[in-house]
């Protein structure tokens, strides 16, 4: 109901919540999401000016990762972070040249919460609750229009473990790395349907259905100036999955990130400002699981999923007391690398994404 009320501005549109999505029309979708570009902005601007007047952003380490946040910024304890991940996908390419995408865009909103706590001085558990909201406008060659699903729900949840393995510590320098190894829960939805009761995208989802399995290492040299350099990698290795009750599995992917933190002020009450610079990147491999025209094949790649995006990250990182921690980025898409086949559908890539987490350590 809370969805269909904040829908209320669209025009001539023709929708009914079936399983938590919403179907609308060209028009509708392309108004819908203009409003949730607008919305996203007004609660980053909220957000950010709430908590920095009052006191003091797929998370787990894999979520801090892409957010812009190393795990080893952040002081060894307990505490919780609120994360808001947008990211905007508008393009088709083949390799990298982009092409004409139809009026094919995406915009996904994800909402997380991560409670982290240390079990020993070098191991620490953190579990992971989202929650996606997602736009996404399809192409329908039969009517040559692009019709539009917006579906929201709880994401799949992730427990990670992130264990140090070298602490090297001097009056000039702080050099830690740690390994890091996690799971996926297959706790989001992958069955939502359209208002036609035809089964929405699998890129609308919520969920994949599958337990998946992560291995990662973050590391970080801070030196006595004020500089910080990070570097972190993530692989996530799929298993199969479910989409409208179907066998599919996602492609393994591999993320990684380096990143340059200056500290460009502190105040006598201990609060840092670092400004950062970085590239960051994603890789991954082929869906298995097709669907045509007429019939899906399970055991089937999919010749145009997977490929490659690099990042160009831009950022500032707050430490505004010793429990509050505040985070927010920009990442610019500079390259595509992406399969293609002209035979199949394939899906757009992302353009950009924004970033803004709070950490509150008790």
């Amino acid at each position: 109901m809370l969805i269909g009320r904040k829908l209320g501005f669209l025009q001539q549109i023709q929708c009914q919540k079936h399983d938590g999505s919403i179907d609308f029309r060209s028009e509708g979708a392309e108004k819908l999401r203009m409003k949730l570009h607008s919305r996203l902005a007004v609660v980053l601007v909220i957000l950010s000016s709430s908590f920095l007047s009052s006191f003091r952003a797929e998370a787990c380490d894999f979520c801090m990762l892409g957010q812009g946040v190393s795990p080893y910024l952040t002081a060894t304890g307990k505490g919780l972070t609120l994360g808001i991940n947008s990211q905007e996908l508008d393009k088709i390419y083949n390799k990298s040249t982009a092409i004409d995408s139809l009026g094919k865009k995406e915009y996904w909103l994800l909402y997380s919460l991560t409670g982290f706590f240390p079990v020993t001085d070098d191991l620490t558990v953190l579990i992971t609750l989202p929650y996606s909201i997602k736009t996404n406008i399809e192409f329908e060659s039969a009517s040559n229009s692009n019709p539009g699903t917006l579906t929201s729900g709880i994401a799949d949840a992730t427990l990670t473990g992130r264990y140090t393995v070298l602490r090297d510590h001097t009056l000039e320098s702080t050099f830690i790395v740690g390994l890091l190894g996690g799971i996926k829960l297959p706790t989001g939805t992958t069955g939502n349907r359209n208002r036609t009761g035809e089964p929405v995208d699998r890129r609308a989802l919520p969920g994949t259905g599958s337990w998946d399995f992560d291995l990662g290492f973050s590391a970080s040299l801070a030196k006595a100036s004020g500089f910080q350099l990070t570097l972190d990698s993530v692989y996530r290795i799929s298993t199969t999955g479910k989409w409208n009750e179907r066998d599919h599995r996602y492609g393994n992917t591999l993320n990684y990130s380096t990143k340059g933190y200056y500290r460009v002020a502190q105040t006598q009450g201990g609060s840092s400002f670092m400004p950062f610079f970085g590239v960051s990147g994603e890789t991954t491999a082929r869906e298995v699981g097709l669907q045509t025209d007429t019939d899906y094949f399970p055991g089937t790649k999919n010749p145009s999923t997977g490929g490659t995006v690099l990042y160009g990250n831009v950022g500032l990182y707050s430490i505004l007391s010793p429990t509050t921690l505040v985070n927010f980025g920009f990442s610019k898409a500079l390259y595509h690398h992406m399969h293609y086949d002209a035979d199949f559908d394939a899906d757009p890539a992302e353009n950009y994404k924004l970033d803004f987490s709070i950490t509150y350590l008790f």
